[in-house]
């Protein structure tokens, strides 16, 4: 396994480097349900500039979360959510908990959090939605109604696509599991230095805000 992790790493590197070469913008504002969107922002070399890093958002509450994102992001306080439920930091805005499940202490998870926020750029978002279980067509028609000019959703394909709303990017290419779920986008998809979500291209998403 630990070769296997050094190889990876490696061709990674080149994969990162090829991708850096092709971005023609600096800064982003990634909005993200989970670690994806941190990742891509550090695979290319951009600042965090939300605080939506090292963490996951059950999907009901990030859709009512952008419902109204400068209001739970600057209007409400993040405080500590106790609960037996994980064994990492969880947070709560109002009525949306947030799970900061690489952080070790929650007072490390609120400060970075803070920082963050600070450093959006409300003219520049690019939203993301990880989907990545069948089954949640509804959660994907209420983000595709969402007023954000740059989102999308990423999510296992159906047997009719037609049946997607404009927004969302069904990844073909990625073999689903028994329940016709993706695996861990985040995850190495190989020995090949390859993420599973390289099977979409983020660099013309961002390169190319509508």
């Amino acid at each position: 396994m630990r070769g296997s992790h050094r190889l990876n790493t490696k061709l990674r590197q080149r994969i990162i480097r090829k991708q850096r070469e092709q971005l023609r913008i600096t800064q982003a504002s990634i909005v993200s349900n989970n670690c994806t969107g941190a990742m891509v922002a550090h695979d290319l070399g951009l600042q965090f500039r939300t605080p939506f890093v090292d963490l996951w958002i059950p999907y009901s509450h990030y859709i009512r979360l952008l419902g109204n994102l400068r209001h739970y992001l600057l209007e409400v306080p993040l405080e500590e959510y106790e609960t037996d439920e994980v064994s990492y930091p969880v947070g709560l805005i109002d009525d949306i908990t947030i799970y900061f499940q690489h952080y070790p202490t929650f007072t490390q998870a609120y400060d970075s959090w803070m920082r963050r926020c600070q450093r959006i750029d409300w003219d520049d978002l690019y939203v993301l939605f990880v989907c990545s279980n069948q089954g949640h067509l509804n959660e994907l028609l209420a983000f595709d109604k969402l007023p954000f000019k740059n989102k999308i959703a990423l999510c296992p394909p159906v047997s009719d696509d037609y049946q997607l709303p404009s927004s969302a990017r069904p990844l073909h290419s990625i073999s689903l599991d028994s329940q016709g779920n993706l695996p861990t986008l985040t995850d190495y998809s190989g020995i090949c230095g390859r993420r599973y979500y390289d099977a979409f291209d983020f660099v013309s998403w961002l390169n190319n805000p509508t």
